[in-house]
């Protein structure tokens, strides 16, 4: 089968292009180079301007850029969400391993694994002073649907460390990692819509089961 005329001109034409033997795709190249700084040259002069509108108090400044005055102002964001998801994965990691230290747990020597769960969760909480700060996240925290989990949660936390260092008490250290884990969860589930209802039915139903 042979080809149009028409057909053969284009896939012609078109490697010319490709080749750069083409004058058209030269000047389809040089438009294209001069779209893109031209956009560039838009965006550098808006930026530009809205630094000067800032300075001379013309817009108020947005919540990322209090954020990086009042918190490592010299962080951009993308090294804020590098500080946060790297700092999240270690409190992540470290309360996993905790369950290596199940074992000394179940058989009455609770330190290390409470060590472990109770840093690894004070480090995943603090991961997301890169992404707000530390006092929107205490706002965060004292608002009126988590105040309550938030304070039992942070309670639970100084007092295993209490009762796994000062006191050594493997019944009341364990009781506290329990404590711990249902107000962890509790206030993590005031950050999902409709949570902690779906968890209370979850429970409701298990109990009417029995």
């Amino acid at each position: 089968d042979r080809l149009p005329d028409s057909g053969i001109l284009t896939m012609l034409r078109d490697i010319q292009v490709s080749l750069g033997l083409s004058q058209d795709g030269n000047d389809r190249q040089m438009n294209r180079a001069n779209e893109s700084s031209d956009i560039n040259t838009r965006t550098s002069a808006s930026r530009t301007l809205d630094r000067i509108k800032l300075q001379l108090g013309l817009r108020e400044k947005t919540e990322m850029e209090e954020l990086q005055e009042q918190v490592c102002p010299k962080l951009t964001f993308e090294q804020r969400m590098m500080g946060f998801i790297g700092c999240f994965a270690c409190g992540i990691v470290l309360t996993l391993t905790s369950m290596f230290s199940f074992t000394k747990l179940v058989l009455g020597y609770p330190r290390d694994f409470a060590i472990k769960y109770t840093f690894g969760n004070i480090i995943a909480i603090a991961s997301s002073c890169f992404l707000m700060g530390p006092m929107r996240q205490l706002r965060n925290m004292s608002a009126e649907s988590r105040w309550i989990a938030a304070s039992i949660y942070l309670g639970a936390m100084v007092m295993t460390l209490v009762a796994a260092f000062g006191m050594q008490h493997a019944e009341i250290t364990v009781l506290c990692i329990i404590l711990q884990f249902c107000a962890g969860v509790w206030y993590m589930l005031s950050y999902i819509p409709f949570g902690r209802k779906m968890l209370a039915k979850c429970c409701k139903s298990l109990i009417d089961e029995e």
